[in-house]
């Protein structure tokens, strides 16, 4: 389940209880070979590399691995229930969560929250959609990830009630387009401080993705020469950007 939704179910459920939070995002980055060493390996490399959440990329990587132990260590005979909602970081955990569990014959429910993500303190789980997995659903999970974990892809998207893998460059477009017009609105071309500009994209997105992967795109853009920047990128507060006036992208 969402890191957040882990932290509240642990306050709101009744005991006896086991709640497990995944603490990564997987509509980002590398799935190749997840569930062993190597592949989260190739996965800490990426997100070394590309990401600038200011996690530390040690703990990250234990965090990781923690959570892939928890789940493999869930006594067969207890029920499992999986918090998820209609949106990618969730679906693509879901089916992470199954390929994890595939060996295991634990009863498997999803509860879908229906687009709610505040978890009351006196939580009611008849509130939400809970549904009890079959063999064959299961079975179709687990082949979605493998499908997953076999492409070189990094980032996807939730569209209709599927996953679907989109280039690497999908959301430059957007990004120049939006600095554009605030320059445009601006007057004047101007620098904007990046993590301002982000959640101000963000809020015209029908579907949000990973901040920090748009804010990746954005040292992107600077780097190839589309935008200019004044700052230190440490963090997205750290500095601004602005259209190069020569740049055609649109």
């Amino acid at each position: 389940m969402l890191r957040i939704a882990a932290g509240s179910l642990r306050v709101a459920l009744a005991p006896p209880k086991y709640v497990i939070g995944f603490p990564e995002d997987l509509s980002i980055g590398p799935l190749w070979k997840l569930d062993e060493e190597r592949g989260q390996a190739c996965r800490q490399k990426w997100l070394m590399e590309n990401s600038n959440d200011e996690v530390d990329n040690f703990v990250g990587h234990n965090k990781l691995k923690e959570a892939i132990r928890e789940i493999r260590d869930i006594p067969s005979h207890l029920p499992i229930y999986i918090w998820c909602g209609d949106n990618i970081e969730e679906q693509c955990g879901l089916r992470f969560f199954l390929y994890l569990l595939r060996d295991q014959h634990n009863e498997i429910f999803l509860i879908h929250t229906n687009g709610q993500q505040v978890i009351e303190r006196q939580w009611n789980p008849n509130l939400y959609e809970k549904k009890r997995l079959s063999v064959k659903e299961r079975l179709k999970f687990l082949q979605q990830w493998e499908g997953l974990a076999e492409s070189t892809a990094v980032l996807r998207q939730w569209e209709q009630q599927h996953i679907q893998e989109v280039s690497e460059n999908f959301y430059d477009s957007l990004i120049v387009k939006r600095l554009k017009e605030i320059h445009q609105e601006q007057g004047h071309v101007d620098f904007i401080q990046t993590g301002t500009f982000l959640l101000e994209l963000l809020a015209r997105m029908d579907e949000s993705p990973n901040i920090f992967y748009l804010e990746y795109r954005i040292r992107y853009l600077i780097y190839n020469g589309t935008l200019a920047l004044k700052g230190i990128p440490k963090s997205m507060w750290d500095y601004y950007v602005k259209i190069c006036q020569k740049t055609s992208l649109v």
